[in-house]
């Protein structure tokens, strides 16, 4: 799960695109020059640099605290006109998220040879919280939205780095509140790798090592009447905070890294499920957790299965103690919120990314799909035995007969069903 603080800017776009022009200050310099202003409402400030510049505005307005920002451009390139304002119009946020500054840098779009280092004054955050807490993001004039990093922390000021000038907004969570997932992420509103056309690769079935581990039942085994699920990779399970850079890892890589975040983690019990010939689907969206005393939201990604006949979400907040949740319950008490999914078919088949679709699991409902879901596995055991038979492997040909035997009469069985079934 997702645990790096980060908040949706829901309407950031409109609200950045609001520019306050009153009373504007402004001032030139060269080198390593300064430009300060400050005005009514909205401050904002002008100048040029060669090597190295800077440039600072400072408001203050009505019920605001007083902000400043500047720019330190890297050393070296073309004598470049710059801009720092400091909007005074309010993002939209979600309930319980609250914007501290906004803030303009312009010509909107100069890209830069170097990141240039922003700072920005914020010196009126919520009681009790800290610019630990306080997170960036840059969202470009085409929509364009990423994650910035933040640098430095010093007294009341965080500074960012920036390739590109656009608006940039910094943001907190207000009271016990964590957002799952980057700003940039949620803004997007899905996931890697579920953007991918071939997102059912990452539900590995045949993988060997996830055969071997989905197949042994003291290393993998459900059980739906206590939602517990056992999975013994080898080494303990560690969730970790949110890292884009990690969500492409197959699942060998996640078996050996042993940690992972949301995506990485329905990569991992979505395979095992998926090599089960469990219907298996990842699905991208919003939730909602409420644990000691936080409340964490935001993007997330979960994988959806269906055991004798009954759809459960997949709970992996807590990836060393993993859950299965009846899926109507998780819906409510987890307040989610579908976007798109990928899965796999209990006969192998990968579907590409579409849609969330709530009658997914309708045709899994079935009594007998569980019965046919065992006869397959039966059937790939009986396979596998005949080759070490062939191979001459001690007791194989006497397993493989009594696997014959067992998948004969589960065939029987769900033969005489279905002739029950018929009109």
């Amino acid at each position: 799960m997702k645990r790096t603080i980060a908040v949706v800017m829901i309407g950031m776009l409109a609200a950045a695109g609001c520019k306050a022009k009153d009373k504007p200050a402004e001032g030139a310099g060269s080198g390593t020059g300064t430009a300060t202003g400050s005005a009514t409402g909205t401050g904002s400030a002008t100048g040029s640099a060669s090597g190295t510049g800077s440039a600072s505005a400072s408001g203050t307005g009505t019920g605001t605290a007083a902000a400043a920002v500047s720019i330190t451009l890297p050393g070296g390139g073309d004598a470049k006109a710059y801009t720092a304002t400091v909007v005074s119009a309010a993002a939209a946020l979600p309930d319980g998220y609250t914007t501290l500054r906004t803030v303009e840098l312009g010509p909107d779009g100069t890209k830069l040879a170097a990141p240039a280092i922003v700072t920005v004054t914020l010196d009126d955050l919520p009681a009790g919280r800290t610019l630990d807490e306080v997170v960036a993001v840059l969202t470009s004039s085409d929509g364009t939205v990423e994650d910035l990093k933040i640098v430095g922390v010093d007294g009341n000021q965080v500074q960012v780095e920036v390739a590109h000038f656009s608006f940039i907004t910094f943001a907190i969570a207000a009271g016990a509140i964590v957002a799952m997932g980057t700003m940039a992420a949620i803004m997007r509103g899905v996931t890697e790798p579920i953007m991918r056309k071939d997102c059912a690769r990452w539900l590995a079935h045949d993988n060997a090592r996830v055969k071997e581990i989905a197949n042994d039942p003291s290393r993998f085994a459900l059980d739906p009447a206590t939602g517990a699920i056992k999975l013994d990779i080898g080494k303990p399970l560690v969730g970790k905070n949110v890292d884009q850079g990690t969500h492409g890892l197959n699942v060998e890589q996640v078996m050996d890294k042993g940690s992972g975040d949301c995506v990485n983690m329905s990569t991992l019990f979505g395979s095992m499920l998926a090599a089960k010939k469990y219907p298996v689907r990842t699905v991208a969206g919003v939730a909602k957790y409420d644990r000691n005393g936080k409340t964490y939201q935001g993007l997330h990604q979960w994988i959806e299965t269906v055991i004798d006949g009954k759809a459960y979400y997949v709970d992996t907040f807590e990836p060393s103690q993993p859950k299965l949740i009846p899926l109507a319950e998780a819906t409510r008490s987890l307040s989610l919120e579908r976007n798109k999914m990928c899965g796999r078919n209990p006969d192998g088949e990968g579907l590409e990314p579409s849609a969330y679709d709530d009658k997914w699991t309708d045709p899994y409902a079935d009594p007998l799909f569980e019965k046919r879901r065992q006869l397959e596995i039966l059937k790939q055991e009986h396979r596998d035995l005949n080759d070490a038979c062939q191979a001459s492997k001690a007791g194989a040909c006497t397993d493989r007969q009594t696997k014959y035997e067992e998948a004969r009469k589960l065939q029987e069985e769900i033969n005489a069903l279905e002739a029950g079934a018929q009109p």
